[in-house]
């Protein structure tokens, strides 16, 4: 079991770690969405997972989902990249400010979840 607290924490916010999100060809009928994620086992033990995102209009309808494979040895971290395609993208404006919600779900080969968060984007 990953750490004391059983939790595998995902590097968010801290220093020279967390989640960035860039996008890349944009239009009115798609947008790549390119994440790469820093994930950190702070256990003893090596970590063999997945990592979930979920894009979600504004309404919390689902438009994108990914599931990315993860393996981290103990004390180690490892960097996950990926990319989604959105489909119909609700492009943000100042008279339309759509702003989607991406899911991030670390769970371990069990699907147990183990660490995630959401952010607006």
């Amino acid at each position: 079991m990953p750490g004391r607290s059983g939790r595998l924490p995902c590097c968010c916010g801290s220093a020279g770690g967390g989640l960035f999100v860039a996008y890349n060809n944009v239009s009115d009928h798609s947008a790549e969405v390119l994440l790469k994620i820093q994930i950190r086992n702070s256990g003893r033990k090596a970590f063999k997972g997945v990592v979930e995102y979920e894009l979600q209009q504004p309404d919390g309808q689902q438009v994108a989902s990914l599931n990315s494979v993860i393996r981290i040895k103990p004390g180690k971290s490892t960097y996950s990249s990926d990319k989604l395609t959105v489909k119909g993208p609700m492009l943000w404006s100042p008279e339309n400010p759509a702003l989607y919600n991406l899911i991030v779900r670390i769970r371990d080969e069990k699907g147990k979840p183990i660490d995630g968060y959401r952010r607006r984007i």
